[in-house]
């Protein structure tokens, strides 16, 4: 398998596709526009691919830093993440 990380800003549109027809292929009630406005509060993406290039998994992640304690720190926080059974 082979995994990479994008900006949710740089997905072209066809690895959107794929990605709302992984998380729809296995739940329930998956609606484009809730997948889309839930990618749009993300900026981050881990995508897991296996040797052929499918796309078997993914994460979506928000990234942000905020101050604790008068100290930057970073908080992530993970969204719609998925990998499909038998990858």
């Amino acid at each position: 398998m082979n995994h990479e990380h994008r900006r949710t800003l740089d997905l072209p549109p066809h690895v959107h596709d794929e990605m709302l027809g992984l998380l729809a292929a296995h739940f329930d009630s998956v609606s484009p526009a809730q997948f889309a406005a839930d990618l749009a509060g993300k900026n981050w993406v881990v995508l897991v691919r296996d040797t052929s290039g499918v796309l078997v998994g993914f994460s979506t992640l928000s990234v942000r830093v905020m101050e604790m304690d008068g100290k930057p720190a970073t908080v992530v926080y993970s969204g719609d993440t998925i990998v499909a059974p038998g990858a």
